[in-house]
């Protein structure tokens, strides 16, 4: 095999099918990548889980390379084979291979049914998709444009109006067994619900409707009342166990610091959630005294319409006779509740009574079972499906894991990135996908490369994920954690951006020598800062004590005389040093050449910057984008350094920049 070096890292090179015959027998210390998750790669998920063959969710080296085998092995000449392509030709497979017979019967059942010359990949999907919906469906799935007995036809219209029918592999709704025996159970489970309706005049009063026909009605006028009764018997019980709380359980209409009665709303909030009346010991509801005005016309329609109707013109409920009146409606709120999920009540009644009663769910499963099934299984379809897979995608798949020449090729993205990040005026071309934050930073922050975290959202699309997104030109600028932009996902669709997190490291060369000198800045900022509070807090206590002469402040100790002569002296003392000191320092710079000068300061400037920059071109060698792969559960063997041309790919500045008036167009990365 050939290598060429990309990322300083010296790779395989696959350009052809015998660079992938050759990977069967590569070491994998020469691989890139030995283990990844299946959701790293936009590639076709078939794919991936083919060569899954563990079915835990990662792929293997090991596992890409039995694939191989299997593949290749189908093939007479598997050096000759055209790689990146969907086409199924029997010529060009092995008889003697044990995916031979499958392959090749679905094949010649696709050549049978459908008049194209060549059998493509779109077609055995197709093919798959039908069987895999016979085997959940019980049966073929009839479309209505293929039945011609007009009676037939609009009861399998009636299905898929009602029950919705099920999914046709071709697109649109169709029929199956299933769906026709779900919708003869939903119109019989209808039907036997509604019949407990059926009364046979408005005085048929029946367990269930107790008022005849008026039952919804007057149910509804229960239920306007039922909380506020409940309550009003609840704080009953509590006046009963303690006669003091009955002033707690009624409102201080008279008490203005209870409510504001110059706010409607707050009156009408305090009348809605007070009883309906004044709680007794007796447990007892009184229709004639006084009730809460916000529930005076619901207690009227209830005592006329309910409780008249079961106990007579009594004046006073008793607790028992409450408890009766719940009773009375518990068959009817049953039957409520057990309606059925699929309301039938604009459907004509004597439709589907002739759909239970006819012979027409037997015809129309006679007429579903009597469609020929196709001849192939699913586990054939598989394979075959399994090898115009590999033809069309292994190529592109092993130049992102065996080798990442695509990773380093800027004229299209990798299978392995999400999209593009536009912020800052700037596009960062390389965005890899995060599955836990925590664990990527973990690999990052050993990485000496500027990672931003940047959370992605589409909500029209209900779509959340997260990205790691490196920056390696330039300056970080204003990017900061809250920074949002827009997202050009690869799947086309425009998301929100905006920066969680970030681990901080130096851009480029210029970054890495300030960086440092940043760091001591804000120092000193928060130093001056922290002065500046201290100040004004005692500015802030002399002027409260200006204002206010009356508040007492300690006065300071009485200074010794003693004490204070001596300061005196040694202050003297003190500024007569410092005016001979600067007078000595102003002396001997004048007898000291300019230029000594100069050279003194460069030399110190120096001393600073060599060590800065030998620290910033060790740090900024070690960048590489293996972190980002690693972070997001990669098995990486060698470092993907960040070369000069992935610099600017990466980060690919667009804004126009002026200086002294001279506007300055960026340069796209080729």
């Amino acid at each position: 095999m050939k290598y060429r070096s990309i990322g300083e890292t010296a790779q395989v090179i696959i350009k052809n099918v015998q660079d992938l015959i050759s990977l069967k027998d590569l070491d994998d210390t020469h691989w890139v990548a030995t283990s990844a998750p299946l959701d790293a790669f936009h590639l076709n998920i078939d794919f991936l889980k083919y060569i899954d063959t563990g079915n835990d969710g990662r792929i293997s080296s090991d596992e890409v390379k039995q694939s191989l085998r299997w593949f290749f092995d189908i093939y007479v000449e598997p050096s000759k084979l055209k790689m990146g392509v969907d086409i199924l030709d029997p010529i060009e497979l092995n008889s003697e291979s044990s995916s031979y017979k499958s392959i090749n019967e679905v094949y010649e059942y696709i050549k049978s049914h459908c008049d194209d010359d060549k059998v493509l990949l779109n077609h055995v999907v197709k093919l798959k998709n039908e069987i895999q919906a016979i085997i959940i469906q019980q049966s073929p799935i009839v479309k209505l444009e293929t039945i011609s007995d007009d009676g037939l036809k609009e009861y399998f219209r009636d299905i898929i109006a009602i029950h919705g029918g099920c999914e046709h592999p071709g697109g649109g709704q169709g029929v199956s067994v299933v769906s026709v025996n779900e919708f003869q159970d939903i119109i019989a489970k209808w039907t036997e619900w509604q019949a407990v309706s059926n009364l046979s005049d408005d005085e048929h009063k029946t367990e269930v409707f107790p008022f005849a026909k008026s039952t919804p009605a007057i149910y509804g006028i229960f239920k306007s009342v039922n909380d506020k009764i409940e309550q009003y018997f609840s704080l009953c019980d509590l006046v009963k166990l303690d006669p003091e709380l009955k002033k707690s359980c009624w409102p201080r209409i008279n008490d203005d610091s209870f409510v504001d009665l110059k706010d409607l709303n707050q009156v009408k909030e305090i009348l809605g959630e007070s009883p309906i009346a004044e709680p007794n010991a007796n447990k007892r509801l009184l229709f004639e005294e006084f009730v809460n005005p916000a529930y005076v016309e619901a207690i009227k329609k209830f005592y006329k319409d309910i409780f008249v109707e079961l106990y007579g013109q009594e004046e006073v409920m008793e607790y028992s006779q409450w408890l009766k009146i719940k009773s009375v409606f518990v068959p009817y709120e049953s039957w409520v509740a057990a309606k059925p999920k699929i309301d039938m009540s604009k459907f004509p009644k004597e439709k589907l009574l002739s759909y239970l009663q006819t012979d027409i769910s037997s015809k129309a499963l006679e007429y579903i079972e009597s469609i020929p099934q196709p001849t192939v299984s699913f586990d054939q379809i598989t394979v075959a499906e399994k090898a115009m897979l590999f033809r069309k995608l292994f190529m592109a798949f092993a130049n992102n894991y065996v080798a990442m020449s695509d990773l380093y090729d800027y004229k299209k993205p990798s299978i392995l990135e999400e999209g593009t990040l536009i912020m800052d005026g700037r596009r960062f071309n390389l965005a890899i996908r995060v599955f836990d934050q925590k664990e990527h930073m973990v690999v990052t922050k050993n990485s000496s490369t500027y990672v931003m975290y940047v959370e992605l959202t589409n909500e029209p699309l209900n779509k959340k994920i997260e990205v790691a997104v490196p920056l390696a030109r330039g300056m970080s600028g204003y990017i900061m954690i809250g920074k949002r932009g827009i997202f050009e996902h690869v799947d086309g669709t425009i998301m929100q951006a905006k920066v969680v997190q970030i681990v901080d490291f130096p851009v480029s060369f210029v970054d890495a020598i300030i960086k440092p000198f940043k760091k001591l800045g804000a120092t000193l900022t928060n130093k001056i800062d922290s002065i500046a509070i201290n100040a004004e807090k005692k500015l802030a206590s002399t002027t409260d004590s200006m204002i206010d002469p009356d508040k007492k402040v300690s006065p300071p100790p009485a200074a010794n005389s003693n004490q204070t002569a001596g300061m005196i002296a040694g202050g003297g003392f003190a500024i007569a040093a410092i005016g001979s000191s600067l007078a000595f320092m102003t002396k001997t710079l004048s007898e000291i050449h300019p230029g000594k000068i100069v050279m003194f300061i460069v030399c110190l400037i120096l001393a600073m910057l060599i060590p800065l920059s030998i620290v910033a071109f060790i740090r900024l060698a070690r960048r590489d984008i293996s972190c980002l792969l690693e972070g997001a559960g990669w098995a990486i063997n060698p470092r993907l350094r960040i070369t000069k041309r992935m610099k600017k790919y990466i980060s690919e500045k667009t804004v126009k920049t002026i200086i002294f008036g001279i506007c300055f167009t960026p340069r796209k990365t080729k």
